[in-house]
């Protein structure tokens, strides 16, 4: 009787994301957001991860003779240095992308960006939303197969990502437009998600395990603040027709 409401029979991980992640994102970034439970497993996650300082590079180059080749690993850890000042092309700078990358995975199960021919080396990030990869979008193309939006050969390599053209930035003529969309290649776009299951498409955040028990959490200690409230704003009045205090009372 216990297990009568447990379903008996699954569906493929990507049938189940084309109908419930826009849900999952919008439930997890609403937790990342606004949940103290959540928002104090992001910190701590950068905190721990990352630090303070963030992940640095850090030359040990050596000379033939086997001796540290301080002057070289100095040079090029001071050009990475001015690189990470602006690594992303609005202006953000290395840590700034860290901290965004490590947040994606929980609050929105991947991470999307491109490669960029720009900036004082000719070579910079730009982040995107997920958003921007359309999950709704379902056709065939060129021979391929297009699953929310990730275009996949008969082998499940992705070869290109389908970007709403309304938001992607990008004019048509540097990538193909087609309909309400702009078609990126895959060698101009990076996708990075936790796979879980074999040919799974796309990522859904890690927050979407915890996030029911989270809400019901937020539930209960409101329930619970307004039932103490009530309680502390009851009073009562003892009083006897005489006057005088009860019994025991006089005390």
């Amino acid at each position: 009787a216990w297990v009568e409401s447990w379903p008996t029979h699954g569906s493929p991980i990507n049938d189940d994301l084309a109908r419930q992640l826009p849900t999952l994102l919008a439930r997890a970034r609403g937790l990342a957001r606004n949940n103290e439970w959540a928002i104090n497993y992001l910190t701590k996650l950068d905190d721990n991860v990352l630090g303070a300082s963030g992940i640095v590079l850090q030359m040990r180059l050596k000379k033939r003779n086997g001796t540290p080749d301080e002057k070289t690993n100095i040079l090029i850890e001071s050009v990475w240095a001015k690189w990470c000042a602006r690594a992303e092309v609005s202006g953000l700078d290395w840590r700034t992308l860290e901290s965004l990358a490590l947040a994606a995975g929980p609050q929105d199960g991947a991470l999307l960006y491109q490669f960029r021919q720009s900036g004082d080396f000719r070579f910079q990030l730009k982040l995107h939303q997920i958003d921007l990869l359309d999950v709704s979008l379902h056709r065939d193309y060129g021979g391929n197969r297009v699953r929310m939006g990730v275009e996949v050969n008969d082998d499940g390599l992705p070869v290109a990502y389908w970007l709403r053209a309304a938001k992607a930035g990008d004019t048509p003529s540097d990538y193909v437009t087609i309909g309400k969309h702009v078609r990126m290649p895959a060698e101009k776009m990076q996708h990075h998600f936790l796979r879980r299951e074999i040919g799974q498409a796309r990522g859904y955040p890690w927050l979407a395990g915890g996030a029911r028990r989270l809400w019901l959490l937020r539930d209960f200690e409101e329930a619970a603040a307004v039932a103490c409230s009530n309680a502390a704003k009851r009073q009562g009045f003892f009083y006897s027709e005489d006057g005088e205090a009860p019994s025991g009372f006089a005390d």
